[in-house]
């Protein structure tokens, strides 16, 4: 059983612990920020009981519940999005629209706009960017580099084991190296993001645990959602919320460079559509056209 699961399971606790444990799951974020005597303050309850609520749900500490209860709320949207074998066309539509919009606000609460300001200026601070993802990630890292390449950076993507430890052996202060894993737990590229930052370059994490092993490793951390269980479309929630992150990322990197993105643009606009009449295969182009992500 997991964790939420228990928790919405009230019937062996005691009033107080009902209370404590109604507030861990209408505000998951805030509980793993604070300590079990915040807790007790903020339900009107005792620190004794949030230990009695964490021993009862089988944990040695509430340190230990955290941990857990993080992990099991915020890899999954707050609405029932599952795929059942009765939904319809209709059905699926609604599930998917929701899915997406509960991923992203998921995400944007979660986020802390600290680190992601502080990822986005190692971003623009490095010359190259480098994605390291495996299997479905590899689709979301495709993405990202090609929009950093419109920034100016060489960003390139690493889906072999064997080129990521190269790399890593190599991999020189100016690179960015972002490191994509749902499980965070992979041994092979623990040792690449020790190589790495042994070598002086910065690494980020994107991963469905922030306490897994990789993201407690890698300078910035962030959090994304995922799920085992296919009927609630895990690859789709990883991809939504990398897809997110990289966009918000990518946004602020504008920002920060943006006379540079432009002119980069617009030397890409004179080439692909004025000297290659590439505007043949797109359909025609006015020259007054605005920059948009379409003509990248």
């Amino acid at each position: 059983m997991s964790t939420i699961d228990a928790l919405q399971r009230t019937g062996s606790l005691t009033t107080s612990e009902r209370v404590v444990a109604s507030y861990i799951l209408d505000h998951p974020e805030e509980t793993s920020r604070i300590s079990a005597r915040e807790l007790a303050r903020r339900t009107y309850t005792s620190p004794t009981t949030v230990l009695r609520l964490s021993k009862k749900l089988g944990f040695a500490s509430f340190n230990d519940l955290k941990v857990n209860i993080v992990s099991d709320l915020k890899r999954l949207p707050v609405h029932d999005t599952s795929i059942h074998a009765s939904d319809n066309a209709l059905a699926v539509m609604n599930k998917i629209a929701q899915l997406k919009k509960s991923v992203v606000e998921r995400m944007r609460e979660k986020t802390s706009p600290e680190l992601l300001q502080q990822a986005a200026d190692l971003i623009v601070s490095a010359t190259y960017v480098d994605i390291f993802a495996r299997d479905t990630p590899a689709s979301a890292a495709d993405y990202a580099s090609h929009q950093f390449l419109t920034e100016g950076h060489i960003a390139n993507v690493y889906e072999d084991l064997d080129r990521m430890v190269y790399l890593s052996m190599v991999m020189p202060p100016d690179h960015i190296c972002l490191v994509m894993s749902r499980s965070g737990t992979d041994q092979t590229l623990m040792h690449v993001v020790q190589n790495i930052q042994q070598r002086g370059a910065k690494t980020i994490a994107l991963t469905a645990n922030r306490t897994s092993p990789l993201a407690r490793m890698c300078d910035i951390s962030f959090e994304l959602l995922f799920s085992q269980d296919s009927h609630r479309l895990g690859n789709i929630l990883f991809a939504t919320a990398a897809g997110y992150l990289f966009d918000m990322l990518f946004a602020l990197v504008l920002s920060a460079s943006y006379d540079d993105v432009v002119g980069l643009v617009d030397s890409y606009n004179r080439l692909y559509y004025d000297k290659l009449d590439r505007a043949r295969d797109r359909g025609k182009r006015t020259s007054d056209a605005p920059y948009a992500v379409d003509d990248l």
